[in-house]
Parts: structure tokens; C-alpha cells; sequence
């Protein structure tokens, strides 16, 4: 049930242009933190 609740959900989103833009800019502004300039040491970064 959870599975398809988070679906539906993401079919509403994709549905509304606004809407997803609105996600995938917030997405590109997170993944700007993933590699923020540190060395990473190890599979994990430790």
C-alpha cells in the first residue's frame, strides 16, 4: 500500500508541469551538497 500511495503521488507530481519543475530544481540544488568539496577517504567517505 505504501509502494503504491508513493506512486500515486509521483504520478500527481509528474502530471503538473509547475509542480515537477518545482522538484527537479530542488533535486539539483541537493546535489550540489553531495560533493562539497571534500576528499572522500573509503567507500563510505570515512
Amino acid at each position: 500500500m505504501l509502494v503504491a500511495a508513493v506512486n500515486a503521488g509521483y504520478g500527481e507530481l509528474r502530471a503538473d508541469p509547475k509542480a515537477w519543475a518545482d522538484v527537479e530544481a530542488e533535486r539539483k540544488k541537493w546535489d550540489a551538497t553531495l560533493m562539497d568539496g571534500l576528499d572522500l577517504v573509503g567507500e563510505r567517505g570515512v
